[in-house]
């Protein structure tokens, strides 16, 4: 038996949909909405759809936006959705021919609240009957993220199928000639029509307590004027700024808003409610909607990494610009990116990000973006430092292509007062402003250059 779904002998199992958890699960918006495309994709598949709702008269009634139309709704007071009038009638419905099993159920597509009791309870009943049961993590939740971690955690321990929304719909459907696949899909690619940059705390504060930000600051420059020849509108913040300071004099709104907070996460009440009246009012029509957030700023493992979470809780995309945000050390950097890669945020470069959205040198807006790139790489190269091992040039990865670093060594000379040129003083800038793994090869010239060959590969 695969694990892969047919839509011939699939059930989407939806427990407990009620009002009651409106106020009491985080990112309750997302998940009405991944379950309303559950229900709704299921429908245009043919599949049919099972509902319960616990107690009533305790959890009040199903909650609007997922109110059934033509599917089934069991009152329970058992936590498992399983109860024997819901097996009865499952059975009834799908295995009552012996003879032919070919049209059984067999997969349970399975979303709801609490991840942490009643999806747990309910998995485990339907594991013990012998189906196939995904759950869908972006469609669930717990009173808290220990409890919903935990719980997903022991459902795959015990052989349970973890996915999500848009995954599990795509395997149901399996091909894009299926003449049910007419929605676009949503990718990580990012769209400057439903993109939008988000600068966190780049507060004159930062310029001290995270020694040199000058590649971040640079780097935050070029994503807010590229965004803003390519029409994607630039939302900032500002921590506490009696103690944090303004912000960075650089970077210095013009036409940009800015919300001041003290909660660490950007997403505040009000900074929520400026983005969906912005992007997302019209109900009728999505298409518009803000899908896909740049996240730069400082700190990474702080404000950075909770604004992502809350991003993601909400259903949005989330592009980390790694070369764009910096944390205390490098500690705290490296295992706040690892901790985001895990959760699903994507990690990328300004350079990167901003190629993603030109897609094409024909595009009309690709020169002048390339140029505020290339001015980047310039004002980096001429960064200069002053040491006991000499006078040289820093930050020269900023001036080849990150593509093309995967690939091949670039050999560049370098300016030297000395031959006695530091490997580790070397090392640890190019990592602090490269963000990248590398070998360096140090070569030196009889005419007071050193030459250095570096084969380098991102993080």
């Amino acid at each position: 038996m695969s694990d892969f779904p047919d839509y011939n002998t699939t059930a989407l199992f939806v427990c407990d949909a009620q009002k009651y958890y409106l106020d009491r699960v985080k990112g309750i918006d997302s998940l009405i909405k991944n379950i309303k495309s559950l229900i709704d994709s299921c429908k245009e598949l043919g599949i049919k759809t099972f509902m319960t709702k616990h107690n009533p008269s305790v959890n009040d009634e199903i909650i609007e936006e997922l109110e059934p139309s033509n599917h089934t709704v069991f009152e329970k007071t058992l936590y498992s959705m399983y109860t024997k009038e819901f097996k009865k009638h499952i059975d009834e419905l799908y295995n009552s021919n012996e003879k032919d099993t070919t049209n059984h159920l067999k997969t349970v597509i399975l979303a709801g609240f609490e991840t942490h009791v009643c999806i747990v309870q309910t998995a485990f009943d339907l594991l013990r009957e012998g189906y196939i049961v995904h759950v869908i993590v972006d469609a669930t939740a717990s009173i808290n993220d220990i409890e919903k971690t935990m719980s997903l955690k022991r459902l795959k321990q015990s052989g349970v199928f973890l996915t999500t929304t848009e995954a599990i719909s795509l395997q149901l459907l399996r091909d894009d000639a299926n003449p049910k696949s007419s929605k676009k899909k949503m990718s990580d690619f990012p769209d400057y029509n439903t993109t939008a940059l988000f600068i966190c705390d780049a507060q004159k504060y930062y310029l001290d307590t995270l020694g040199e930000v000058d590649v971040p600051v640079r780097n935050i420059k070029c994503l807010i004027d590229s965004c803003k020849e390519l029409g994607i509108k630039t939302f900032m913040t500002k921590h506490n700024p009696s103690v944090y300071d303004e912000i960075i004099e650089e970077l210095e709104p013009s036409n940009h808003t800015v919300f001041e907070k003290t909660l660490y996460s950007m997403y505040t009440k009000e900074f929520k409610k400026h983005i969906d009246e912005l992007y997302n009012s019209n109900e009728k029509d999505t298409s518009n909607y803000l899908k896909t957030v740049i996240l730069t700023g400082f700190e990474t493992h702080v404000c950075i990494v909770q604004t992502a979470f809350d991003l993601l809780r909400e259903g949005y995309i989330v592009h980390v610009i790694v070369d764009a945000t910096a944390s205390i050390n490098d500690i705290e950097y490296i295992a706040s990116l690892k901790r985001l890669k895990q959760a699903g945020v994507y990690l990328t470069t300004t350079e990167a990000i901003l190629f993603q959205l030109l897609r094409d040198d024909a595009n009309p807006k690709s020169s002048k973006v390339i140029e505020l790139i290339t001015n980047r790489s310039i004002s980096l190269l001429s960064y200069h430092r002053e040491d006991e091992y000499g006078y040289f040039v820093i930050l020269i990865l900023s001036i080849v292509p990150f593509s093309h670093l995967r690939q091949s060594s670039v050999g560049l000379k370098l300016p030297v007062t000395t031959k006695r040129l530091s490997m580790k003083r070397i090392s640890l800038l190019f990592n602090a402003y490269s963000h990248c793994s590398y070998s360096l090869f140090l070569k030196y010239e009889n005419n007071g250059t050193c030459l250095i060959s570096m084969v380098c590969a991102l993080v």
